[in-house]
């Protein structure tokens, strides 16, 4: 082709097929519906910022607690070692001494009800031999009561 002819060609060819039907106002649209979608895009990147902060927000919030509960467990983690091993020297000191308890009781019962029988005679006999009363008697006076025997 010539260069006259190529001239010719772009001049009859329109310079896009929508410019040949009122290219214009499409044009007009589409830039009104890309500034549209860009508004819609820059509000929805502002949206996702604010749940990005909120998320972060939240996230530090989360590991705040998590630390807290770790230190949390650690002390009372502690406090189950301490409390183990007080129970193992209680069943190892005082746990015999425990299950020896209700032997020990009848044996101091036994003692103790010995312990009274004797108290009683040792009473009677002072009454008997050196007329003692055994509350508050004097030799010389007459004053009467009733002594208290332990039961």
């Amino acid at each position: 082709m010539s260069e006259v002819n190529i001239k010719e060609e772009i001049i009859k060819k329109p310079k896009t097929p929508s410019m040949a039907d009122g290219g214009k106002f499409k044009y007009g649209l589409t830039a009104s519906n890309i500034q549209g979608q860009l508004e819609q895009l820059n509000s929805r990147k502002g949206q996702l910022k604010a749940t990005t902060k909120s998320t972060a927000e939240g996230k530090n919030d989360h590991l705040e607690e998590i630390f807290r509960l770790k230190q949390r467990r650690e002390l009372l983690q502690a406090r189950m070692n301490k409390n183990k091993a007080w129970i193992d020297v209680y069943e190892k000191e005082i746990g015999p001494f425990e299950s020896k308890y209700s032997g020990l009781v009848e044996e101091i019962h036994g003692i103790y009800g010995e312990a009274k029988e004797k108290h009683a005679l040792g009473v009677e006999f002072l009454i008997k031999e050196f007329n003692y009363h055994p509350i508050f008697k004097h030799y010389n006076d007459d004053f009467t009561s009733v002594p208290f025997k332990p039961k």
